[in-house]
């Protein structure tokens, strides 16, 4: 991308987010379907649901906020260097409120997998004290520096030297987070199956819990770039990563319902149905016992656990998970 500079990114960048956005769109709305419609309106997953709507009018705004730049820039301004100048200038209000909307959304994404993890590993603020603290501390750099670039007497370098530690810190708590998923998920499934050797290797945990820990993962992997391309000092690169930062994270979170579900359809379609728990969020497992046998199943209830052998004691831990259709096979 050498010789490529910023007003050709923001070109790019809006073609991308024009996408990207349509394609969040449709995702969106589908997701919002599944949070309400299958469910007959009983038992909204209230977190699922604000967080949707939040993303929507957070990648709406930065949508508007860009192609309102993109115009200001190229139609009535026609002198390059002068339009360069404008792009890259953070301290024109309406330039300062696009970094501001994607870094907000960078952060719901982070609370999204931190919120996650925290539910896996039973409502342990031990196990997320670290993800936390790192995702505070980009939002208080991202913030500090839109806020300080506002002002006469500020140093424009300093905004610069910020950027690495906002998408390093991201980076980091979205990374361990997912992590923690993973090994926490990959642990209960030797448990189980270690303990349920009459169950049919089929039954895992490990499909669900997939779906959680790509949609971490891949969100983890654009932070990533993004921090390269920032340390790089790309201007282009960084245009094209602001762009489409608010609709990438919007289509992660809503790929994650929207895959569940199907993944739930799919084996719903293929087993014999057993008990019926009433769903009401986003869980990846439940692990229940018996006198008489010991049950497995991928479940939907906001009441799920997978974890220890007092499972059934300990029914709440995976509250708020992954969304899923209400029909549940257990045997």
């Amino acid at each position: 991308m050498a010789g490529l500079q910023i007003d050709e990114g923001e070109l790019a960048g809006i073609a991308i987010e024009s996408v990207l956005y349509g394609i969040f769109l449709v995702l969106d709305i589908a997701a919002l379907y599944i949070l309400f419609r299958r469910r007959g309106y009983r038992s909204i997953n209230k977190p699922l649901v604000f967080a949707a709507i939040v993303m929507l009018l957070l990648a709406t705004a930065q949508f508007v906020v860009d192609a309102t730049i993109t115009f200001d820039a190229f139609i009535t301004i026609s002198d390059r260097p002068t339009r360069q100048v404008y792009i890259n200038n953070i301290t024109v209000p309406i330039i300062a409120a696009t970094h501001a909307i994607y870094f907000t959304m960078m952060i719901v994404g982070d609370v999204i997998v931190i919120y996650r993890c925290y539910v896996v590993w039973g409502y342990s603020l031990r196990v997320v004290a670290f993800p936390i603290l790192c995702s505070v501390g980009s939002g208080a750099c991202a913030y500090q520096a839109i806020w300080a670039v506002q002002h006469p007497n500020f140093n424009l370098t300093v905004e610069n030297n910020m950027a690495f530690p906002v998408f390093s810190l991201s980076f980091a708590a979205n990374g361990i987070a997912t992590s923690l998923i993973a090994y926490k998920i990959w642990k209960a499934d030797r448990q189980l199956k270690k303990t349920m050797s009459i169950i049919s290797t089929r039954r895992s945990l490990l499909p669900a819990a997939r779906i959680i820990i790509e949609s971490g993962a891949v969100n983890t992997a654009y932070l990533f770039i993004h921090m390269f391309v920032v340390y790089s000092n790309d201007a282009f690169g960084v245009q094209i990563m602001a762009s489409i930062a608010s609709p990438l994270v919007g289509i992660i979170f809503t790929m994650v319902i929207i895959r569940a579900t199907l993944a739930a359809d799919r084996q719903a379609a293929s087993t014999t149905i057993g008990n019926q728990i009433p769903p009401s969020g986003f869980a990846v497992a439940q692990l229940g016992t018996t006198t008489q046998r010991t049950s497995f199943c991928i479940s939907t209830d906001e009441s799920s656990s997978i974890d220890g052998p007092s499972a059934s004691s300990r029914a709440e831990n995976l509250k708020g998970m992954i969304q899923i259709p209400k029909h549940v096979q257990c045997h």
